[in-house]
């Protein structure tokens, strides 16, 4: 976990590098890990084995990601992603942990974007943590 940004009332948002995140699948911390891929139409072709496809059209509703917030509050983790985690991904993550910020919880997952994004992940060579790849 590298980076961290927050201002006022919005819980603080990492980063996570590919490595790390398959370190953490790999070990009991999957129980309570959450990965959101809020790619559109971009989410054929493979995604992280277990992520929610969520588009991130879902995080312009805050109700929707009120319901995110509940839904997820029970987790340690929740790491958001798009195809380059340059717009869509961090958009959507600092969305939900400003919503996550405001909410009365007894427990707060903590917000991560996964650096670099999917194609960040595939260049990894995590494959083995992939699921519905298409043959090329």
């Amino acid at each position: 976990m590298t980076r961290a940004c927050a201002s006022r009332n919005v819980r603080p948002v990492s980063s996570i590098e590919a490595e790390e995140l398959a370190a953490h699948l790999r070990s009991d911390a999957r129980e309570s890990t959450v990965i959101v891929d809020v790619r559109d139409t971009d989410f054929k072709g493979g995604n992280i084995r277990g992520a929610l496809n969520i588009p991130s059209e879902h995080f312009y509703n805050d109700a929707q990601v009120d319901d995110l917030v509940e839904r997820f509050a029970q987790s340690q983790y929740v790491v958001f992603h798009c195809m380059f985690s340059q717009q869509r991904g961090p958009f959507c993550a600092t969305k939900f942990a400003s919503r996550l910020g405001a909410a009365q919880l007894p427990q707060k997952p903590q917000v991560f974007v996964l650096e670099r994004g999917f194609s960040g992940w595939l260049s990894s060579g995590n494959l083995d943590l992939c699921e519905n790849l298409e043959d090329t």
